[in-house]
């Protein structure tokens, strides 16, 4: 074999490995990015997608949730859940039925009732025909205080609000005055992408 066959040959392969490593960076390289964005959020800047509050550090609604493998649409209702209370039941239900019906099955609804207060017999009653169904969990003022006393001055803040709780008990986005319809389109459109872009639940 000659010299110039010798460094023909040398540059082929060289060439070989280049592209080898370069198609192993081009898969690579975004991961490593991603991951580190990922643990690293204050990194990144700019208008983000969310249309809720998003809660960070989120809150661990673990103690009064529970894990589980759906997503959890949680209400948290306040005093004898009136008018505002209930427009809020309904838009969130409307935005429950919105999702595909693959997705319908991957999200469930709890309210938060606080349990020294008596919800008129016809609210009840309401709650249990829901369909999709929602579950009403009864919470004291002072774990109220404990899920919510971190994050927030005073529990008027946060009632009648509704929260996003992924399924490992992380309650990580919040929306207020969810009486419209152009509101439960905002917060349908961030479920919509939870779910698109999760692997979990």
């Amino acid at each position: 074999m000659t010299q110039k066959e010798t460094s023909e040959q040398k540059r082929a392969q060289f060439k070989s490995r280049l592209i080898l490593i370069s198609i192993f960076a081009v898969g690579i390289i975004p991961l490593f990015i991603g991951l580190f964005l990922f643990y690293n959020p204050h990194y990144l800047s700019g208008k983000t997608t969310e249309r809720g509050e998003l809660l960070s550090p989120p809150l661990d609604a673990r103690p009064w949730v529970g894990e589980s493998d759906k997503w959890r649409i949680v209400l948290l209702a306040a005093d004898e859940c009136l008018e505002e209370c209930q427009q809020m039941i309904y838009f969130a239900r409307q935005a429950h039925e919105a999702l595909k019906e693959v997705w319908q099955r991957r999200v469930t609804r709890v309210i938060l009732i606080k349990d020294d207060i008596e919800l008129p017999e016809a609210i009840i009653e309401g709650l249990a025909k829901q369909s999709p169904p929602i579950t009403s969990v009864y919470i004291s003022e002072r774990e109220l205080n404990q899920l919510f006393g971190t994050k927030f001055d005073n529990l008027a803040e946060v009632t009648n609000n509704i929260f996003i709780v992924d399924p490992h008990g992380n309650l990580i986005l919040r929306y207020q005055d969810v009486t419209s319809i152009k509101k439960a389109k905002e917060m349908l459109k961030d479920i919509n992408h939870l779910l698109r872009a999760s692997r979990i639940g």
